[in-house]
């Protein structure tokens, strides 16, 4: 039982970090754009709260102007460009995903300074947005913080069937109920 514990207690231990990201994944975002572009109304998101290169999510709402209801047969583009002009610019297609919302993922080449636009064509015709943007360099520390959960959990697994080679499985409980019932 004890090592049921200390092995529960290593897992809750390594995901804490993780919690905060985990429960953020349902999030909409930090918001950037709720205005009117054209026949339309957009509202864009951008997440995790500090942007980096290696991660820029970018949810976009279309809503009709004249009405209050989604626009779900639009093509989104979502597009960067540095704002200091170095580097070449970065476009995706946004795809739709669940209910009205557009999703893209940016994988910008370089941190710093980025205006974003995103383009809007459907049927009921075009518009368009645009928004600065600041991203920080890659993480390496989720990289390392998985690493080091994996090992934790390796070495401890390790441990565990060693000892049960050594002693035998249920080792402990079996000599307990022994004593108790004698």
């Amino acid at each position: 039982m004890r090592r049921l514990l200390a092995l529960g207690a290593i897992l809750l231990a390594w995901s804490g970090p993780l919690a905060g990201r985990l429960a953020l994944a349902d999030h909409a975002g930090t918001l950037q754009v709720n205005e009117q572009a054209g026949p339309f109304v957009l509202t864009v998101f951008t997440q995790p709260a500090r942007l980096r290169t290696d991660d820029c999510q970018v949810s976009v709402v279309v809503m009709r102007l004249d009405r209050i209801h989604s626009v779900s047969d639009a093509e989104v583009r979502v597009g960067a460009v540095r704002r200091d002009g170095a580097g070449p610019p970065v476009a995706v297609v946004a795809a739709h995903g669940r209910g009205p919302l557009y999703e893209a993922s940016l994988a910008l080449p370089s941190a710093g300074g980025w205006t974003v636009t995103i383009e809007v064509t459907s049927p009921l015709g075009t518009g368009s947005s645009t928004f600065p943007l600041d991203v920080e360099a890659a993480s390496w520390r989720v990289w390392w913080m998985t690493l080091g959960g994996i090992a934790a959990i390796g070495a401890v697994a390790g441990w565990l069937a060693w000892r049960w080679r050594r002693h035998g499985v249920g080792h402990g409980i079996v000599s307990r109920r022994r004593a108790s019932s004698g």
